[in-house]
């Protein structure tokens, strides 16, 4: 017995990954850039990504905040840094710095044993916006901020820089 149409599968294959090849291209040219904010809090280096960072504006009714914080379990330590700021991203020119009234916050928090730690700076941290094109902004802030009068720690530096698509409000 004499086996054929060997050579038509091997032309099935051929233009499967031929077509596979030519489809793929477009697809992974395309990436989307995640919202970052890495931060250098009292020494040690931390890193938020994706979902985890949200970059909001509104007006000056409704402030430009930062906001970054990760996830965890019940004994793992939660950190959640952010600024609030009253700028209306769509009217100032950029690079463009703000140091009055823009506030800054840090916390760590864990629920098994239970910690809460807190820093505040109500007003006084220095926000300097780098660019922003109507969609994406890139910026960084820098602060020094008191411990909550329930918790004994001294005050830390907050140096940081944050970049991402803004959400309008």
């Amino acid at each position: 017995m004499t086996r054929r149409g060997s050579g038509w599968f091997a032309t099935v294959a051929a233009l499967a990954a031929l077509t596979g090849a030519l489809t793929a291209q477009p697809v992974a040219a395309k990436k989307k850039a995640k919202p970052t904010l890495t931060a250098t809090v009292g020494g040690k280096q931390y890193r938020w990504t994706g979902r985890y960072v949200l970059i909001t504006n509104g007006s000056l009714a409704a402030p430009l905040t930062v906001i970054a914080t990760q996830p965890g379990g019940a004994r793992k330590l939660r950190r959640t840094i952010g600024i609030g700021c009253p700028a209306d991203l769509t009217t100032l020119t950029f690079p463009h710095t703000i140091t009055d009234f823009c506030s800054c916050q840090y916390f760590e928090q864990r629920l098994r044993p239970p910690l809460s730690n807190q820093w505040l700076l109500p007003s006084g941290a220095s926000v300097t916006f780098e660019s922003f094109d109507g969609k994406n902004i890139v910026g960084s802030f820098t602060c020094t901020n008191v411990p909550n009068a329930s918790f004994n720690g001294g005050p830390i530096d907050i140096q940081a820089e944050f970049r991402g698509k803004v959400t309008l409000k």
